[in-house]
């Protein structure tokens, strides 16, 4: 059985690195089982054996309705690379929301005035990091999207 576990764990992992994977298309409820698993072993956990690098959503109690898409969306950017979902960990925290875009899924919208930005400059300046990874964000997004059209005719 420890062969077999290795050997799917390992096929999905490598398949979660791969945007337009076909096992994740077959079969998108694997990667919400990968997120169930990877969070029930976090809470298992002894503290002091916790991950260092966390990617908490500090904005959720200002704008909750999409704090679920955040959590993915850090999560899934970690997988590629740190500093990817730390660059959208500090933008959700300082103030940006998830919003529904026609063209790319979704789209990241700061949030401008009182619990958010100073200013449109001060985000376009602050968001500078994510140039480099605007490739991936832009799968990501989409993909994201994807994911929850497929839930949601799932739970209807």
């Amino acid at each position: 059985m420890m062969n077999r576990a290795q050997s799917a764990f390992e096929e999905v992992l490598a398949a979660m690195k791969q945007p337009d994977s076909q096992l994740l298309k077959r079969e998108p409820k694997v990667k919400s089982l990968v997120v169930d698993i990877v969070r029930l072993v976090e809470k298992a956990r002894l503290p002091e054996s916790w991950p260092i690098e966390t990617y908490p959503d500090n904005y959720e109690k200002i704008h909750p309705s999409d704090h679920e898409l955040w959590v993915q969306l850090m999560m899934e950017a970690a997988l590629q690379d740190d500093e990817f979902a730390g660059c959208l960990c500090f933008l959700r925290g300082t103030g940006c929301t998830l919003e529904h875009s026609k063209d790319y899924g979704y789209a990241i919208r700061p949030v401008i005035g009182d619990n958010g930005w100073s200013s449109q400059q001060e985000y376009d300046q602050e968001k500078q990091p994510l140039q480099k990874y605007e490739k991936s964000l832009l799968i990501l997004l989409k993909k994201l999207s994807m994911d929850h059209l497929v839930q949601g005719k799932l739970g209807e």
